[in-house]
């Protein structure tokens, strides 16, 4: 990615403008998409004005702006999603604001037929699989937008910025750790301020989950209160660790252990 590669007027326009104001709505409350143990297996987002302050969440598919313009704001708790998209069909544009708290993806479409505008300004945004920002060549949705602000966190496997997608850093921390940070043909990537990385794992999953969920047992009842005196990578790994640490991986992990010390 290239630093500082001149922005399209009109991705300028939406970049800036949705990392200076969020869409202006009434609120109302996300725990209400969910039923008991705060868990549902398809979250749709037609209305504007959704928050998330706290308490912990998770949903098998969200769409928000699906058949309506939807938009959420995060400023606390937890909220883990497999899929998770933002502008479903034309016209329904979303909007997600993460200014705090984590959110936890398996593969994440910012703008798939409408547009789609996530703004990292604070808080922890983990993606274990694909982040594809924008409609590839050919497309008709107007432009989408990922931009990192100035505290934002960012931990992908992979980044696709497609022809009509823009990806904006303007500080933060944004970690891409398989390896694959793509630009395509028309699309615009700006590395304004802050840490772009984009390495190969230098451990497995299972090692690094059981390392980082040591490390959680350690801060007790201080996480997540305490992300913010973390370093990006630390905390960006111990959401990774909460979101796919399990008996499974234990084993894994185990098994690794064991086989290093024969």
């Amino acid at each position: 990615m290239k630093k500082n590669r001149a922005l399209r007027p009109s991705a300028i326009a939406l970049a800036l403008g949705s990392l200076l104001a969020a869409p202006a709505a009434r609120a109302l409350d996300f725990a209400d998409l969910f039923g008991k143990g705060g868990y549902a297996s398809d979250i749709r987002v037609n209305d504007l004005g959704y928050q998330l302050t706290s308490g912990s969440y998770k949903a098998g598919s969200t769409i928000i702006g699906y058949a309506a313009p939807g938009s959420v704001l995060q400023f606390g708790g937890d909220f883990t999603t497999n899929t998770f998209t933002l502008g479903y069909y034309s016209g329904a544009d979303g909007f997600y604001g993460l200014y705090g708290g984590s959110l936890g993806t398996t593969n994440a479409q910012i703008g798939k037929d409408a547009a789609g505008t996530f703004n990292n300004i604070s808080g922890l945004h983990f993606n274990g699989g694909l982040l594809s920002i924008g409609q590839a060549a050919g497309g008709t949705s107007p432009a989408s937008v990922y931009a990192v602000g100035s505290v934002g966190n960012l931990s992908s496997e992979r980044i696709t910025v497609n022809a009509q997608g823009t990806y904006r850093q303007d500080g933060g921390v944004a970690l891409v750790f398989g390896g694959a940070f793509t630009v395509a043909g028309g699309g615009t990537g700006a590395l304004n301020a802050g840490t772009l990385q984009v390495q190969r794992e230098s451990l497995t999953i299972e090692a690094g989950a059981r390392n980082v969920a040591t490390l959680l047992v350690e801060l007790g009842d201080r996480w997540p209160g305490c992300i913010g005196e973390l370093t990006g990578e630390v905390a960006i790994g111990a959401l990774l660790s909460r979101s796919l640490y399990n008996l499974e991986v234990a084993a894994r992990a185990e098994a690794q252990r064991l086989e290093a010390n024969a």
